[in-house]
């Protein structure tokens, strides 16, 4: 996985956030064991705050409250996501079966993009959610065709822009300069929904 981009400024005040949980987490603990001060040192501060950071960047910030609160903003698109691939270039018009796989964290993020002979995976990515059609993923991605591919597929990069519309990602991508460009339409669903 790698660190994403967002236009979110839900990072700034979630650092903010888990600053005061850790002063009332420290100050629980002073209340109920006052007499083991001498435990709670800067070593103890970061290790609280530490560990709030890695608990809610792994689960926390999926919670429906804070969307509900609208705290996060984020969305949450891990999962498998099916559906179709429309190449241009010498497959024009064809349509391919097309498998994204997102693993995501509440800083990082991968995704595999997957059909039958080829397989890319992101490299950089962002997740913009001010848009005015909604939120977008865009990434960019290194594709190897896989061993025994009857298609033409070189080691390429490319990059792509989805649209988030309730349990689908729709939108372009394309790779390639000058003559060699190749371009195309990407819909998937979310299957595990």
């Amino acid at each position: 996985m790698h660190p994403y981009a967002t236009d979110s400024t839900e990072r700034e005040k979630v650092f903010a956030f888990l600053a005061v949980v850790t002063i009332g987490v420290l100050w629980l603990l002073d209340v109920s064991l006052g007499q083991y001060r001498w435990f709670w040192n800067p070593l103890t501060i970061m290790g609280i705050y530490g560990f709030l950071y890695l608990l809610f960047g792994k689960h926390l910030w999926k919670a429906g409250f804070l969307r509900f609160l609208r705290l996060i903003r984020t969305p949450n698109l891990s999962g498998e996501w099916m559906g179709k691939i429309k190449l241009s270039s010498k497959w024009l018009g064809k349509t391919k079966d097309a498998k994204i796989t997102i693993r995501q964290s509440w800083t990082r993020i991968a995704v595999v993009f997957e059909t039958d002979n080829t397989r890319a995976r992101s490299i950089i990515a962002s997740i913009l959610i001010k848009e005015p059609e909604g939120p977008v993923l865009s990434f960019e991605y290194l594709n190897e065709p896989k061993p025994g591919s009857r298609d033409a597929y070189n080691i390429h990069r490319g990059s792509a822009r989805l649209l988030l519309s309730g349990s689908t990602l729709d939108g372009d991508f394309y790779y390639g300069s000058g003559k060699q460009q190749t371009f195309g339409s990407l819909k998937v669903t979310k299957s595990d929904v």
